[in-house]
């Protein structure tokens, strides 16, 4: 069969967010399993081009596709329906399938308040899409196939759940050879590799464990490393990120990954998240040797009693103390913040700016606004934290100001107004911080020079 597979892009653009732009691996990964079982494959990437309806429809209309499949975040979820509408209205005949985590955890409201949406598949899509496809061409009923919701004679049908893949390595390389617009990628940030899936945690902003399942589940060295290659060799990558969302849960496979990095020269520079009890002074000088130039961190609070009803499970030192071992290993820091949680009172939220601001030490911090992720255990209990939508635009669902959300302490628009503060303090930090350094070197090539001068001054005194 032949398959249009769409990637709608963020609401920001590539010149707004050029650090937010990866390629779009969903599809990628989707559309290797199905070329592999010979279905002819057209991927459609969104996110990174100048692009309008028409330019869209003819896109389409030249593979002559016989299903549409596109991939929704929840901030893209609105551009995702708008295209939706309009690719059904060009071709009415064709069934659109939308995937990813927004219609995952909407997917019977999505269907309810949509008739241009035919068919969802919910959570990893590899396997249940090509069963699709099967029934499909065979004719048979959809009600077998796991991880479904359809339109059933009027009726909404959802089948249970499909056991996640536990076996990443029997998932071919993504099809990095059909995404038109990889090039783009290594000139405005990086090639993106997603090496596990899952995370054993139950962080209670977060919904992309529920998605993935709250078990890790790894590639091996090798597939990774092959994986690697590809983008270096064939696609002249630069800079790997990886989107991982816990990538140092298994040391000995990252130490292995570096392995396999040292031994080709280390080709490239890479990127990764961890999290602060995930890694030890070892590991991470290994990761330095490999050319890891930098790590994430959450540390979301500088406060115990917020890490510890966020469900985190980690304490302020052991972020201070993993902030301090990656400095030691040479690794930059990139950690992130929470501003808006709703047990927190302004001056809670002022002991984690001060705590973020003067005693983590961190390279780079970035504040986040907390908007609930649809799927999320908060987002499921609005109620039971006293939060209040203010909001409903998803595309706004973004992290930074104007917040979307009111708390039982807080207003929104008080809310914004801290982000922004946040923001503020650490701006003068840096330039404070940068301001001494430049001060210290300055006076460090004082006393050298003084130091030479007199130097040189007894040499001519002992030459006499």
């Amino acid at each position: 069969m032949r398959i249009s597979l769409i990637s709608p892009g963020m609401p920001y653009g590539i010149k707004e967010r050029p650090e937010l732009q990866f390629p779009p691996l969903g599809i990628c990964s989707l559309a290797a399993v199905l070329e592999e079982a010979d279905h002819d494959i057209q991927l459609v990437d969104l996110a990174v081009l100048t692009w309008d309806y028409e330019w869209l429809k003819k896109k389409v209309q030249s593979f002559n596709p016989e299903i549409l499949g596109i991939s929704a975040l929840t901030a893209s979820f609105p551009r995702t329906l708008l295209i939706a509408r309009y690719l059904k209205e060009e071709f009415p005949d064709i069934p659109i399938v939308l995937g990813g985590i927004h219609p995952t955890f909407t997917d019977e409201k999505t269907l309810s308040e949509n008739d241009c949406i035919d068919i969802i598949v919910r959570r990893e899509g590899e396997i249940t899409f090509l069963e699709l496809l099967t029934a499909m061409q065979k004719g048979e009923s959809f009600k077998s196939i796991e991880g479904l919701t359809f339109r059933d004679d009027g009726r909404i049908v959802r089948t249970p759940d499909r056991p996640f893949i536990r076996d990443l390595d029997s998932l071919p390389i993504p099809a990095y050879h059909l995404l038109e617009t990889i090039d783009i990628y290594n000139e405005v940030q990086s090639q993106l590799v997603v090496s596990s899936r899952g995370c054993p945690n139950h962080c209670i902003f977060c919904s992309t464990s529920a998605y993935w399942g709250h078990f890790w589940r790894g590639m091996s060295p090798h597939r990774v490393l092959e994986e690697m290659d590809i983008l270096v060799y064939e696609y002249n990558a630069k800079r790997i990120v990886f989107g991982d969302d816990l990538f140092t849960l298994n040391k000995k496979r990252v130490h292995q990954i570096c392995d396999g990095l040292e031994e080709r020269g280390n080709y490239v520079e890479w990127l990764c998240s961890v999290r602060a009890d995930s890694i030890d002074l070892e590991l991470l000088k290994h990761m330095k040797r490999a050319r890891c130039v930098g790590v994430f961190i959450g540390v979301e609070s500088g406060r115990q009693e917020s890490l510890d009803k966020m469900m985190k499970r980690t304490t302020v030192e052991t972020n201070l103390q993993a902030v301090q071992m990656c400095r030691e290993a040479g690794l930059e820091t990139t950690t992130s913040f929470l501003v808006g949680l709703p047990w927190e009172t302004e001056d809670n939220i002022k002991e984690t700016i001060d705590f973020a601001v003067n005693r983590l030490g961190s390279s780079e911090v970035i504040w986040s606004l907390l908007h609930p992720d649809v799927g999320s255990r908060i987002y499921n209990n609005l109620e039971d934290y006293g939060i209040q939508f203010v909001d409903s635009n998803l595309e706004h669902c973004m992290g930074n100001a104007p917040s979307v959300i009111s708390t039982p302490y807080l207003s929104a628009d008080r809310l914004s107004e801290l982000w922004v503060e946040a923001a503020i303090m650490l701006d003068h930090a840096e330039e404070k911080e940068k301001a001494q350094e430049k001060e210290k070197q300055e006076k460090e090539g004082k006393l050298k020079n003084q130091d030479i001068t007199e130097n040189e001054g007894k040499g001519e005194c002992h030459g006499h």
